[in-house]
């Protein structure tokens, strides 16, 4: 006995914790966890550490034989800004330029007279096209993209050569902006020789590339975790599409960077492959809000905006084939529907959160939201940031675009572990539960006094109706074998079966009662898997509680029916009915109360019992279309 208890108790903890893993798996498990925890911890100390080098006003950097410093790098003071032939102002850079009713802003400094053959003049040239001159005479244009007949200008940084002649000769600078969200922008302009430049455009990369590796590394961690885990409180799916977005976000970040290339094609395909990114990113987070939200209402909504960047994902790639629009005048609407749809998912968080009927999920969901809106926050917060650092302070603020997607990724993934963590506990409670009512389903599904009453009306068969007796001891030996066959199992069977099994209860309950019991069948789908011994408790509650509690007896009705998603058993009678209050407080329903947690347990059905006292009571089973109620699943895997 004792053996047989704990092989029960390990066979039922593996059907609710090993769905993605063959059993003896748990080493294997938890081998997964703690990668996941210690390169969750790796990616967060690399991001802060390129946080913190980011934010480093002054350094040296010692590279071989090459030691400079950022001061003798800036070439950011003394720019005038010049228009028709006329000096208007003084500007520094990085700064914003007033390019009055043009689209061109032109600024003139006088070059160092250290300026030798190995001098390069450096600066990023995204957004604008930039054309070099040295007293009055153009050395350098920057390279541009075709993109369907329009020109667009090569993202990353510039590097000008400059020779030994153009010392303390006057350079001007003329930027054309196609854009209006860049217009008038002047970027950081750097003059030294070739390996510090390039050293010192590298250096200012590094917090970028760090962060976006960080948020890669952790969207796939996520993901393979919710893959590995596909019973986190049935939103493993909507977590594996979250990893995704935050691989792809940090996609965007590592090609965002900047980090210098000698090979324009390569920016030429980082910056095509990041703008097709940034347009699936909505969908990919609506994707993940439908598969996570609760309330039908929401999922309508979000399925709705998902059609929504689906179909702006469409046009601007059609307007783009069509050379229309380049793929950055579409930023205009791709980047500002991002931040919308984030808002959108933000008010729903909030609403679990500070709503009066809050989560569905409970406390731990409470917890989640809080964990998931900050995420959110923080994310909108740095997009905003860097919308804002372009235009009005030439990216002086835009490093926190970084930052609040780091916080967005960390957040993210605390928030994918606590519903993990909560959802372990619940099985194993749910588990305990189930090994503390074992004995009491046992004494409750096999009856004394069903056996004598049974027996004694064989008893009084046997003379008057010989054959009826012994057709009713065949039905009361299937009976006993398949309730006591159903004990200790928790493997799923077709509902076809457990059908059986009610119409051999309620066959032999037909015997005793007569007249005083008639029995419905509506079965319209069999075809799918049910706990053994899960219905037919409510059936036998329903004969002995309900309709033979009236003198007169009564009806009960057993149906079946498939919907979207998912198949419906009820089981109707119009007995006496009762106060379902009494199932909660364990007053009444021992055996009922056990049903629902092994359907719930092993098959996550859902039990509705509606009852009116004097009218009857009806019991809604509601089994999932999901893995474990296939019967593919159950008998081909």
């Amino acid at each position: 006995m004792l053996f047989a208890d704990a092989n029960y108790i390990y066979t039922t903890s593996e059907s609710y914790l090993s769905f993605a893993f063959p059993k003896g798996s748990n080493a294997l498990k938890k081998k997964i966890n703690q990668i996941f925890a210690i390169s969750l911890l790796f990616a967060l100390v690399i991001a802060f550490i390129a946080l913190y080098q980011q934010g480093v006003d002054e350094f040296g950097v010692k590279d071989g034989d090459i030691i400079y410093d950022e001061s003798l790098l800036s070439f950011d003071t003394n720019w005038k800004l010049v228009r028709d032939g006329s000096v208007i102002s003084n500007i520094s850079v990085p700064g914003i330029a007033d390019t009055g009713s043009g689209k061109s802003a032109v600024i003139s400094n006088t070059l160092p007279a250290s300026v030798t053959g190995g001098t390069y003049l450096a600066f990023l040239g995204a957004d604008s096209f930039v054309t070099v001159y040295i007293d009055g005479e153009e050395v350098y244009k920057s390279p541009a993209i075709e993109q369907r007949g329009r020109l667009t200008p090569l993202p990353g940084w510039i590097f000008v050569p400059l020779k030994a002649e153009y010392g303390s000769e006057r350079i001007s600078l003329r930027f054309d902006y196609p854009y209006g969200y860049s217009e008038g922008i002047l970027p950081l302009i750097l003059i030294g020789n070739h390996s510090e430049v390039l050293l010192y455009a590298s250096y200012s990369s590094y917090a970028a590339l760090y962060i976006g590796i960080s948020m890669v590394v952790l969207g796939i961690l996520v993901f393979i975790f919710t893959m590995a885990t596909p019973s986190i409180e049935g939103r493993s799916q909507g977590f594996a599409v979250l990893g995704l977005y935050m691989a792809a976000l940090g996609f965007v970040l590592i090609n965002q960077a900047n980090i210098p290339r000698m090979d324009n094609s390569i920016y030429y395909n980082e910056y095509i492959s990041s703008s097709m990114v940034i347009r699936i990113l909505p969908m990919l987070h609506s994707i993940y809000m439908y598969m996570s939200l609760e309330r039908e209402k929401a999922k309508k909504i979000y399925l709705f905006v998902f059609g929504l960047s689906l179909a702006l994902f469409a046009s601007e790639t059609l307007l783009f084939l069509a050379g229309v629009w380049d793929l950055s005048s579409s930023l205009y609407l791709a980047r500002p529907f991002m931040v919308l749809e984030l808002l959108l998912a933000l008010c729903f968080f909030l609403k679990d959160i500070f709503g009066k009927s809050g989560s569905p999920k409970g406390k731990a969901g409470r917890l989640y939201s809080v964990f998931t809106a900050l995420a959110i926050m923080f994310l909108v917060a740095g997009e905003c940031a860097d919308a804002i650092g372009r235009r009005f302070f030439a990216g002086n603020i835009s490093n926190f675009k970084y930052l609040g997607a780091l916080l967005f990724a960390i957040l993210s993934s605390a928030a994918v572990v606590l519903m993990a963590y909560r959802s372990t506990l619940d099985k194993l409670t749910l588990a305990n539960e189930l090994t503390k009512n074992r004995v009491s389903l046992m004494i409750s599904q096999i009856q004394p006094h069903f056996i004598y009453n049974t027996l004694n009306a064989i008893m009084a068969m046997m003379k008057s109706a010989p054959d009826k007796a012994y057709s009713t001891i065949s039905d009361f030996s299937k009976y006993l074998r398949y309730n006591i066959n159903a004990l200790s199992s928790v493997e799923l069977i077709p509902f076809s079966e457990e059908l059986k099994h009610i119409r051999v209860y309620l066959d032999i309950e037909k015997e005793r009662f007569r007249e005083r019991v008639e029995i419905v069948y509506d079965i319209s789908d069999d075809d799918f898997a049910v706990p053994p011994l899960s219905v037919q408790p409510f059936v036998e509650n329903a004969v002995k509680h309900g309709v033979c509690q009236k003198s007169e007896g009564g009806t009960v009705r057993v149906s079946s029916a498939e919907e979207r998603d998912a198949y419906v058993v009820t089981i109707e009678d119009d007995g006496v009915g009762f106060d379902t209050s009494l199932i909660e407080t364990g007053k009444r329903g021992v055996g009922i109360k056990n049903a629902m947690y092994r359907l719930r347990a092993l098959a996550d059905a859902d039990t509705k019992i509606e009852s009116e006292i004097g009218k009857g009571t009806k019991v809604t089973i509601t089994f999932p279309k999901d893995r474990r109620t296939s019967l593919d699943e159950n008998y081909n895997s």
